[in-house]
């Protein structure tokens, strides 16, 4: 995630990228459980493939960028992800309990105020009242393993072993998950690898990432892998789109640099009020479906 020193030293691609990862978000949020033509269920699942990687991968490249590249203060980072992430999902946790037991009529996964729902929203992390926050504890824990990254950052050997560290848990979890006694972890491990890609990305991927004709290989691939539904290699799609997401931000940073600009310096503060962007997106698509597809289509129609 971005910090103010990053914004003050904007690389314009890098917020192109970040525009597009939230604007994947918004609207593969907008069609989950919600989608109304065959278009929107496979756009949803594109999206679906790779969105949330793509979001892990950038943000461990800002994290190289802003702390590991500068060997700032474990402590410092720490205090000031806390601040970031913490205190928002806090609140935003507290003001949704709050609301879904004032109108529980009218909620489709309710709360209650308990010890149970919060221990779960606050230490197990296992029924959060807004779901989508999984995503703040998986990105804090990852952030919480700062000193590992700068001790790899020293040596080429400790950072293959650290990523090789990353598939290796991913690979227990899924098959032995370990014991989760606080913070539901499990989406640490998973995105962990996806983090650390965007790390040595940033730090190696400069002249890798300029070479923009490379998007085409990482498109074909991304395509074949999904049209033969291939998921024996469980990190191979997600990497595809997510390479093909650097490249085409490079490309749209080229064409043009204000791409975005209205929203993509706030990324976070869209993930955490999504709701409202998600329900004004609906709104948009349903009144522009409308007219292509009649009501008769639904469910059926084939093309936008």
């Amino acid at each position: 995630m971005e910090t103010k020193a990053y914004k003050q030293n904007e690389i314009v691609w890098l917020s192109v990228l970040q525009g597009f990862a939230m604007l994947l978000v918004v609207l593969g949020h907008v069609f989950h459980g919600e989608a109304h033509y065959n278009w929107e269920l496979t756009l949803q699942q594109v999206i679906y493939s790779f969105h949330m990687p793509l979001f892990m991968c950038v943000s461990g490249y800002l994290f190289y960028f802003t702390a590991i590249k500068k060997n700032k203060n474990y402590l410092d980072v720490v205090k000031n992800k806390a601040v970031r992430l913490l205190i928002p999902y806090f609140v935003l946790s507290v003001v949704t309990i709050v609301l879904k037991v004032s109108f529980s009529e009218y909620m489709r996964r309710g709360a209650e105020f308990s010890v149970n729902q919060l221990l779960d929203a606050f230490v197990w992390l296992t029924n959060m009242p807004l779901g989508e926050m999984w995503f703040i504890n998986a990105l804090f824990l990852l952030f919480l393993l700062y000193p590992l990254y700068g001790i790899a950052d020293k040596k080429k050997i400790y950072e293959a072993l650290l990523l090789i560290a990353f598939i290796a848990f991913y690979f227990i979890q899924q098959n032995n998950p370990l014991p989760s006694f606080v913070f539901n972890y499990g989406s640490a491990i998973y995105y962990g690898f996806y983090f650390y890609v965007g790390i040595l990305l940033c730090k190696y991927g400069a002249k890798l990432l300029e070479k923009k004709l490379l998007i085409i290989p990482f498109v074909v691939a991304f395509a074949v892998l999904k049209i033969l539904d291939i998921k024996d290699l469980p990190y191979l799609l997600p990497l595809c789109g997510t390479m093909a997401s650097f490249y085409f931000a490079k490309m749209l940073a080229h064409v043009n640099p204000n791409m975005f600009k209205t929203f993509r310096n706030y990324t976070y503060q869209i993930f955490l009020i999504g709701i409202f962007p998600q329900i004004a997106v609906r709104v948009v698509i349903e009144k522009f479906a409308a007219h292509l597809c009649p009501p008769h289509c639904r469910l059926q129609c084939n093309t936008l």
